[in-house]
């Protein structure tokens, strides 16, 4: 791995369409944690966000490129029906289990700046390589 990724969560790359996000870490739960960073950084500055609250989330998934998917599935759908930004992940996988916490707040349209309308996390092009320290994925805006 590049020295480079060690001091960089993700890097967006080109994709028509969609965004596509390609997310690092030094092992499994920080390429979990820093997607889960770069998802919220899409929805909005994630700077602006404060550590007011935090949200417990436990998943089994059939793989773990599946239990990222649903994983990033999970905060979007928290963050939509509790109308809850993201700003600090916690992550712990153990095989094919997740144990999260998230801390974050309210959506406050007077201070946090709002980007992308993020819909999901696609199964296309996605990949998880623990080895090599990445997880690529796109997102549906």
């Amino acid at each position: 791995m590049p020295l480079l990724l060690h001091y960089v969560k993700y890097r967006l790359l080109e994709h028509t369409a969609d965004i596509c996000i390609e997310a690092y870490g030094k092992d499994i739960n920080e390429i979990f944690e820093n997607s889960a960073y770069a998802l919220f950084d899409r929805i909005a500055d994630v700077g602006t966000v404060r550590k007011k609250g935090a949200e417990t989330i436990t998943l089994k998934a059939r793989s773990q490129e599946s239990l990222l998917v649903d994983y990033l599935s999970e905060l979007i759908f928290i963050s939509s029906t509790m109308r809850l930004l993201f700003c600090n992940f916690s992550v712990r996988v153990n095989g094919l289990e997740l144990s999260s916490t998230v801390m974050g707040e309210k959506i406050d349209r007077r201070r946090h700046v709002l980007k992308d309308d993020v819909k999901a996390v696609t199964y296309h092009m996605l990949e998880l390589n623990i080895e090599r320290g990445y997880a690529r994925f796109i997102i549906d805006v």
